[in-house]
């Protein structure tokens, strides 16, 4: 089996091109009656991982379904440490007030259960040496550790509730699940 490459991507986007429907604008959502998106799921970047999937979402914004499901954010571990910021700048995009629920989704076989924090900089940091001390100081904490998932999701709940940029009606709806790779079962913690 031959490695997907940029120029298959392109051809695959040229082909769907035929049968592609326009998505309205950001000014056309009061004209059609879409309302703004008020959930965000925040998951686990690795590639087996679709909530679009298993929380059966329509993809994107549809004039047929005249609504954007959910925002679904994808970071190394579904850790929300890294995109804290990225959550404050979403709110001001969409309205201020108008993403009030988060969902945040680890997973069974996650690579980040596999390793250490320590293992993952010494990693990065024989290859960027120059760096060390720079990298030494990321505080962001993606590898499981000892801890168990959902001790992992409840980890991320509480780093999410206390960061002090995320608007507080994310806070108020925050709830953690664990998915399963093989049955394909979400369980919340």
């Amino acid at each position: 089996m031959s490695t997907l490459t940029v120029d298959d991507l392109l051809a695959r986007n040229t082909a769907m091109q035929a049968t592609y429907q326009a998505r309205p604008l950001f000014d056309e959502f009061p004209k059609l009656g879409i309302p703004l998106v008020n959930t965000i799921i925040i998951s686990c970047a690795d590639p087996r991982l679709y909530p679009e999937e298993f929380f059966g979402l329509h993809p994107g914004v549809s004039k047929a379904h005249k609504r954007t499901e959910a925002l679904v954010w994808r970071t190394v571990g579904g850790h929300v440490r890294p995109i804290l910021r990225d959550l404050a700048y979403i709110d001001a995009f969409i309205g201020h007030g108008a993403l009030t629920q988060v969902l945040l989704v680890h997973h069974s076989d996650c690579g980040a259960t596999h390793f250490t924090d320590r293992a993952i900089k010494d990693d990065i940091i024989a290859r960027y040496p120059d760096r060390k001390a720079e990298i030494e100081c990321w505080d962001e904490n993606i590898a499981f550790g000892h801890k168990t998932l959902s001790e992992g999701v409840k980890e991320d709940i509480s780093v999410l509730k206390a960061d002090p940029f995320v608007p507080e009606q994310m806070k108020s709806d925050v709830r953690g699940f664990v998915f399963d790779l093989k049955t394909g079962k979400v369980t919340e913690v």
